[in-house]
């Protein structure tokens, strides 16, 4: 298994993943096509996991403009290759970028639906900031204070 960005070849199969994984949101397709045309308003970069030529995982980080906060995007591993190291391997990458770009504090919004997905959140470090109904809103600060919630981070 490799991890490589997220170019137009791999696109249809990444959104497919996406859709399966989050069958309610429909923006992700649009978020994907965005980011890999380099047509956002923020800072942005998606990798996706493949094997035997297939995608198996996806993760995107994203930094809105005048932000010291990247978020999390459309985290997804296939249920086939869960457990079996994918989704560390995709936060490690996340948590280099941020890194990279000097972010010190990693974001992620979920909701109750994906309870999983917060637990292993919660494994990797994470902790829950913010909750607003069944919202809510993890945080891992690598230094520093945690910064405060602010919506306007978001845009």
């Amino acid at each position: 298994m490799r991890l490589v960005t997220l170019t137009s070849k791999r696109l249809d199969q990444a959104i497919e993943l996406v859709r399966k994984s989050f069958p309610k949101d429909n923006a992700a397709p649009l978020h994907l096509v965005e980011s890999v045309e380099k047509i956002t308003e923020y800072r942005d970069k998606y990798w996706v996991a493949i094997d035997k030529n297939r995608v198996v995982g996806i993760c995107g980080i994203w930094q809105p403009r005048r932000s010291k906060i990247a978020w999390i995007s459309w985290f997804a591993v296939t249920p086939k290759y869960r457990k079996l190291g994918v989704g560390g391997r995709l936060i490690k990458k996340l948590q280099a970028q941020a890194r990279s770009w000097k972010i010190n504090t990693l974001r992620v919004w979920t909701t109750d639906e994906y309870k999983i997905a917060t637990d292993w959140y919660q494994r990797m470090g994470f902790d829950i900031i913010h909750r607003d109904g069944e919202n809510m809103v993890l945080n891992k600060t690598t230094k520093g204070k945690i910064p405060p919630i602010n919506m306007t981070d978001m845009y």
